[in-house]
């Protein structure tokens, strides 16, 4: 018989439980799989088999005995628990009610961004923050940063910030025909930035295991922990996103990487950069 429709991380351990003497490449899988238990929306059965190096076969007698006939049924489950903790699209925002009818939307909007802020403040620790500044000002290591869709005005915000103080930084594009070429280099002396805002990129996904898999830092700023990218992160940066309009709000995003951005500064200014900078900004006559 089929699971159930839905299968929430909880019932998968009382099922996994009940399970006695698993052969061991039938565990591997059963403990790998709860492990990314919220990521598994952006892992085929192949993704598995290869990281656990079993086959598709050993994967599917695993799944059968928990109750499912085949892993598209078993991912179908899991999605459909994860989708109950979602938030809403646009649209869906907009058809709950949870834009304010109230005729002042810009006090409305600037209080939901103040409670924002504070709650940011409340849930990144001082030691995560300064050590997320540490990774990304390492000299020894090259900088990669990546934003999907609307993240990607706060990848390009700190990227051209982050150049006043630091050489060896590259923004990389999510264009699949360029995006190889900049990951030939990645290696432990390598550190990612991911900036990424629901909803998630499988491509951003992939990237992020790629520079942890080749023992790179990474650091994720996000508005949920229940992203692809933070099980592979040193550090990870949650902000909060609340707001009454049918967007979410990233301002929270954007002072974080402006703090961050103040933090490296502190620690790391180099007058002879700047001035550098500047002489180009004339050389040019970028802002005359």
């Amino acid at each position: 018989m089929p699971g159930p429709q839905t299968l929430h991380l909880a019932d998968y351990r009382e099922r996994l439980a009940s399970l006695q003497h698993l052969p061991e490449a039938e565990l591997k899988v059963a403990h790998y799989i709860e492990g990314i238990f919220k990521e598994l929306p952006f892992y085929g059965i192949t993704d598995i088999a290869n990281t656990c190096g079993v086959s598709k076969a050993t994967i599917g007698r695993f799944l059968n005995k928990i109750g499912f006939l085949g892993y598209a049924r078993f991912k179908a489950a899991v999605v459909s628990s994860l989708e109950q903790g979602r938030s809403p699209s646009p649209w869906e925002a907009a058809n709950r009610g949870l834009m304010s009818d109230d005729q002042a939307v810009f006090a409305c909007h600037v209080k939901d961004v103040v409670a924002n802020l504070y709650d940011s403040l409340d849930q990144i620790s001082a030691s995560d923050f300064d050590q997320a500044a540490s990774y990304l000002a390492d000299l020894s290591k090259k900088l990669y940063v990546i934003g999907p869709a609307s993240s990607g005005s706060l990848a390009v915000y700190f990227t051209t910030f982050i150049r006043y103080i630091r050489g060896d930084v590259q923004q990389l594009s999510l264009d699949t025909s360029l995006l190889p070429h900049s990951l030939l280099d990645v290696d432990e002396h390598s550190v990612l930035f991911v900036i990424s805002f629901y909803r998630f990129n499988v491509d951003a996904a992939k990237v992020t295991k790629w520079f942890r898999a080749r023992g790179a830092k990474i650091v994720v700023l996000s508005n949920t922990s229940a992203n692809p990218y933070s099980p592979h992160s040193d550090i990870e940066l949650i902000v909060a996103s609340t707001s009454g309009s049918i967007f979410q709000s990233r301002s929270s995003g954007l002072v974080l990487i402006e703090a961050l951005l103040r933090k490296i500064a502190l620690d790391h200014m180099d007058k002879s950069r700047m001035d550098a900078l500047e002489s180009l900004f004339g050389e040019f006559n970028t802002f005359p």
